[in-house]
């Protein structure tokens, strides 16, 4: 949730929705920040291109791997991102973005306040908003208002403690019933439609909170076997 959050009302409306932005559209939107940009923009247009020689294509995957990649710390709220994303002319959420900053900038307090607005956009007959409203009720209304929260508490979190969380929030959801009946909806049934145990009204906000703390019977241990554990402890917690 760290890297979304710091896109703010961006993130969370891919977190909501569940947009999925493929291939180098993740460098167009800066949802990977790197130190080095221009070097590796010019790595994925070379491999995008489909012309490069052996050698070239090699030269490209090793800059790649070579990355400098750095948590951001910083947010990027809408009107930076238009500018970050200028000489990106085919992002296809580059038109909507002035709309998916009214629906789910900072001032929406919850996923209800968020579908409120995107059904006000609606109704002026944004297809857009239609779409998203469309993929917001496909979901658990249990992990929708825990992303929620999770999104917006961990704007002002550092990278580690984001993770240690994020790791928590993954060990509730694989024993919650809205998982199973996902899956089962999903994968196993296909189906469109899936009712979940869950509904906004009984989603408490104790119940969200839980999903933040680590199960009892789960050991703290997701990063075990990192050569560098002890040196990303202290640069990311302080540790």
């Amino acid at each position: 949730m760290h890297q979304l959050s710091r896109l703010e009302a961006v993130g969370l409306y891919l977190a909501l929705t569940g947009h999925h932005v493929k291939g180098f559209d993740v460098w167009k939107s800066t949802i990977v920040p790197n130190q080095s940009f221009d070097r590796d923009f010019a790595a994925f247009e070379l491999l995008s291109s489909g012309s490069a020689t052996q050698g070239g294509v090699e030269d490209a995957v090793n800059s790649l791997l070579t990355a400098d990649f750095h948590p951001v710390e910083t947010r990027l709220p809408v009107e930076q991102m238009k500018e970050v994303t200028a000489h990106f002319n085919n992002w296809e959420l580059t038109p909507h973005l002035d709309l998916i900053d009214r629906c789910f900038g900072p001032d929406k307090k919850s996923v209800e306040d968020v579908l409120i607005a995107l059904e006000k956009e609606e109704s002026k007959g944004s297809d857009f908003a239609t779409k998203a409203v469309a993929a917001i009720k496909q979901r658990s209304p249990l992990s929708l208002k825990v992303t929620f929260a999770g999104i917006r508490s961990a704007e002002d979190m550092p990278f580690g403690a984001v993770l240690k969380r994020d790791f928590a929030i993954a060990n509730h959801f694989l024993r919650s019933s809205d998982f199973k009946e996902g899956v089962e909806g999903r994968i196993v049934r296909r189906q469109k439609e899936i009712k979940f145990s869950s509904t906004f009204d009984s989603v408490t906000d104790d119940m969200v909170a839980s999903f933040f703390q680590l199960p009892a019977d789960v050991q703290d241990n997701f990063l075990v076997g990192w050569d560098d554990r002890n040196e990303i402890k202290r640069k990311w917690w302080g540790e």
